[in-house]
């Protein structure tokens, strides 16, 4: 490799590192998360209801687990939101009919 292809190939490396850490951060610190545990019954739609309400509030779901009942009945969904709109989500759930334990 000549010295000024490594140069450019090293310009072109730091640029884009740089750019990427431009780009908007996909998690917070986990000091900034609050965890919502919500009831669901299982049948079709009710995933999608909950996601909806987040969408329409531009609460972003960090992560989702899902943990189905023994029965078969329905299960709980924990999710992970930015504790700063936690009681806001936790209170539309509620709204829908969900029911809603926070835990921050």
């Amino acid at each position: 490799m000549l010295d000024d292809e490594r140069d450019v190939i090293l310009e072109s490396l730091l640029s884009a590192a740089s750019a990427r850490r431009q780009l908007p951060g996909r998690a917070l610190s986990t000091e900034d998360l609050a965890y919502l545990r919500v009831k669901v019954s299982d049948e079709p739609g009710v995933l999608a209801r909950v996601t909806r309400s987040a969408s329409e509030l531009a609460v972003n779901i960090y992560d989702i687990e899902i943990a189905h009942g023994i029965e078969g009945t329905g299960g709980t969904l924990l999710l992970a939101v930015d504790a700063q709109q936690s009681q806001m989500f936790t209170e539309a759930l509620s709204a829908l009919g969900f029911q809603v334990a926070l835990e921050q």
